[in-house]
């Protein structure tokens, strides 16, 4: 069919050891049913080897302010993971065009769905695991520590040892984290785009804007050891400081008037990024 476009592609890749190879398939259809209306989609597959760093048996040392030290800045180490497996996804689209007279919109449903994601070990809430709850704390201090809580092993506490009823989160030293294949990741979100051209004589004006709404960014439960770090959560319109991915607003736009004439092109635009909530 003149109005119909099938597209198909294989991808292999081989990482040599311990990694491995992957063969991954995509398929896309692009169909015009009529003059001013196109249906487009997308689906297939990927792969992220982890890097040479991701999987050597070395660390490398950074500071970060933890909730169970009060927000004192303490070490924490990141090592690698030589038994780290890739990380994989599927993702797929499908969209809408419409094109007619000068005007063009569009919009476009996509979603990707991560496992194994490489990631780190969240130094936070480790930190956190090891502070037990059933011990008051009434000096405004910090919490007293459980030593022999399952993630303990992970710290590393003043003077090299960890005292019950008397070692707290003030008293934590440095923190051991390493590169994992970590919870599941579901993504989805929207993309919109339109632009309106008119022929002025003198000139032609445009104006249009383009949005992404993100609709979910769900990861499942962090589980370490037995221990769940952290509970799952949509990470969407939050700040995300101590957990993945970091700042994600639900709303990004753009928008943008535009004249041009064959020597002369004024354009004036607006941004707009949602605003996030601190989780």
């Amino acid at each position: 069919f003149d109005t119909l476009e099938l597209t198909g592609a294989l991808r292999y890749e081989d990482y040599g050891n311990p990694v491995g190879s992957t063969f991954n398939p995509k398929g896309s259809f692009r169909f015009e049913p009529l003059d001013w209306l196109v249906l487009r989609g997308s689906i297939g597959t990927t792969f992220r080897g982890p890097l040479a760093s991701n999987v050597a048996p070395v660390g490398v040392t950074s500071l970060a302010g933890l909730t169970a030290t009060g927000g004192d800045y303490k070490s924490v180490d990141i090592f690698g993971n030589p038994a780290l497996d890739p990380e994989t996804a599927l993702t797929y689209n499908v969209g809408v065009v419409v094109d007619t007279s000068g005007f063009t919109a569009s919009v476009d449903y996509w979603t990707y769905d991560f496992q194994d994601q490489i990631t780190n070990t969240p130094g936070d809430a480790i930190a956190t695991s090891v502070i037990d709850p059933s011990i008051p704390v009434t000096d405004g201090g910090t919490g007293f520590v459980n030593c022999a809580a399952p993630l303990a092993d992970l710290i590393t506490f003043d003077g090299d040892a960890c005292v019950q009823g008397v070692s707290r989160g003030v008293n934590i030293a440095r923190v051991r984290t390493e590169y994992v294949n970590g919870p599941d990741v579901n993504v989805s979100g929207l993309d919109f785009a339109l632009n309106y051209d008119y022929d002025a004589g003198f000139g032609t004006i445009s104006a249009g804007g383009n949005a992404s709404w993100t609709l979910e960014y769900k990861v499942d439960d962090f589980i370490l050891n037995g221990v769940t770090l952290t509970e799952g959560y949509d990470a969407v319109g939050f700040g995300n400081y101590f957990r993945d991915p970091n700042t994600l607003p639900e709303w990004r736009a753009n928008g943008y008037l535009n004249f041009a004439t064959d020597a002369l092109n004024l354009r004036y635009t607006v941004t707009f990024i949602d605003s996030v909530t601190d989780e």
